[in-house]
């Protein structure tokens, strides 16, 4: 069952690199999920202490905006890591 579940995720992406030449909200998906390791291994140390929340979509955000904005105030040491599945803003 793992096999055939990494053949899909394998599948899809390959999908997706294919579309994304025709759509530019595709592109920005890809192209994020493709750096998106790089610019977390330059800006968070392993040592550091960090909170990482992952949105669907703008709507799950604006919805965790206050939790956001609290822990910054009751952690203000720790790193807030906040990652969006869609490229909405495009």
């Amino acid at each position: 069952m793992n096999s055939l579940y990494s053949l899909g995720i394998y599948f899809a992406s390959f999908i997706l690199k294919i579309i994304a030449l025709f759509s530019k909200k595709i592109n920005a998906g890809v192209e994020g999920r493709r750096q998106t390791f790089t610019i977390l291994k330059q800006h968070i140390a392993k040592t550091d202490k960090t909170f990482w929340f992952h949105c669907a979509s703008l709507g799950e955000y604006e919805q965790g905006l206050p939790v956001f904005q609290e822990l910054r105030k009751d952690f203000p040491n720790h790193k807030i890591v906040l990652t969006f599945f869609s490229p909405s803003w495009l």
